[in-house]
């Protein structure tokens, strides 16, 4: 099964909903526990899971795999909000705010960038060098290099020709 989780504040954008290969797509409500836990239903749904996640749904599909060591297969990482308190620190909205407050991101981030992304050899970066939100070489500290994806041409939000080839990427895996 493979779910796919959506960054901040995103709307469901068709190009997603519309793929074949996504079993569900989960659009982040910005509440970081409520979140979590009606994703945690999902995989619980589920004995294997493989997660995509854009931007704070990478930092969630990460938070998820130390949840659920053993359903979660794979984890394919878009852009993914590692310093997810440095990137919503930026974020102007009050409701950014509010989130970094109510969620205790700041030691959920240390803990996943120490025991999860680097140690797993099923986690895959998929970065673009133009992103704007996310700090590129701070997320590929902690990939793998051999599973990191670089796309010098793609910004925070991705196209749907970007987002078709990282799916492809992903079928290639799932195998």
């Amino acid at each position: 099964m493979l779910l796919y989780i959506s960054g901040f504040n995103s709307t469901k954008k068709a190009f997603i909903s519309n793929n074949q290969s996504i079993d569900v797509y989960y659009v982040i409500e910005n509440d970081y526990a409520k979140d979590i836990s009606q994703l945690g239903e999902i995989i619980r749904q589920h004995p294997k899971v493989d997660i995509a996640g854009h931007s704070t749904g990478g930092f969630y599909a990460l938070t998820l795999k130390t949840i659920f060591p053993d359903q979660i297969r794979r984890l394919y990482l878009i852009n993914p909000a590692m310093d997810l308190v440095k990137v919503l620190g930026k974020n102007p909205e009050p409701k950014a705010q509010e989130f970094l407050e109510n969620g205790r991101t700041d030691m959920v981030a240390q803990y996943v960038r120490n025991h999860v992304f680097a140690k797993h050899p099923d986690v895959y970066l998929y970065q673009g060098l133009l992103d704007d939100r996310v700090d590129v070489q701070y997320n590929t500290l902690f990939a793998r290099e051999e599973n990191t994806r670089i796309n010098p041409e793609m910004g925070h939000r991705f196209s749907e020709q970007e987002f078709l080839q990282i799916m492809r990427d992903i079928l290639s895996h799932q195998g």
